[in-house]
Parts: structure tokens; C-alpha cells; sequence
């Protein structure tokens, strides 16, 4: 069956895949979460794995439910602020003005990196 991922908002660790094309607005049980994220759609079949769970209960859950709720463990939030900062003052210690542009560098790439969707979704 072909899905569509959504995640809401307020909930980074929350998943939630419906039909291809559904109106999540129709779908009562969503309500509670709030604004809803386009994340991207998918084939989801019988015999895959998922993060956190089976193909086969998820198709269960969205022809019982129309929906299924995926929580996901997300990695711990790092703030780009945050991460370039650091990485600028390690880089600073070791290499001067040069080592510490490049640890900042280091520190967005991995702060972006953080934020991304598991491909196991």
C-alpha cells in the first residue's frame, strides 16, 4: 500500500502514515496532534520492517484505523548555535583561527544531520 508520512509539530518523536492521498483533517484519532508535517510517502508492504515496528501492523492499524502512530526515539536535539559554537572552540584550542572556522563547520553539518527523517521510515 502506498503511504503518506506525516509528523506533527509539536512532536518530533511521533510518526504517523495514512493512505496515499488521505485528508488527515477526516481522520478523528489525528485531532489530538495537532498541525500536521508532510514528511515524504512510501510503498509500506506486509513483510517489511520498520522503525520500531512490522509492515504487517501498520497496514492492520491503518485499515482498522485509518492511521498508524509511529513513536520513534529521535536523537537528543543539538541546536546549530550550539554545535558551532563548540565545534569553533575545540577547533580554536587545536588549530588557531583556522582549526576553529572548521570545527564550526563540523558542528552545523552534524547539528543538521541530527535533524533528519530515519531512512528505516
Amino acid at each position: 500500500m502506498e503511504c503518506d508520512i506525516y509528523k506533527p509539530k509539536s512532536s518530533p518523536d511521533i510518526f504517523i502514515l495514512v493512505p496515499k492521498g488521505s485528508a488527515t483533517q477526516d481522520i478523528q484519532t489525528l485531532s489530538q496532534y495537532g498541525e500536521l508535517v508532510f514528511v515524504k510517502s512510501r510503498e509500506v508492504t506486509q513483510d517489511q520492517v520498520l522503525l520500531g515496528t512490522s509492515g504487517a501492523e501498520a497496514l492492520q492499524n491503518i485499515f482498522q484505523n485509518r492511521a498508524h502512530i509511529l513513536r520513534v526515539p529521535t536523537k537528543s536535539e543539538i541546536s546549530e548555535g550550539g554545535a558551532a559554537l563548540g565545534g569553533g572552540i575545540l577547533g580554536a584550542s587545536i588549530g588557531g583561527p583556522f582549526g576553529a572556522l572548521v570545527g564550526a563547520v563540523i558542528g552545523l553539518v552534524m547539528a543538521e544531520n541530527a535533524k533528519k527523517v530515519p531512512d528505516e521510515l
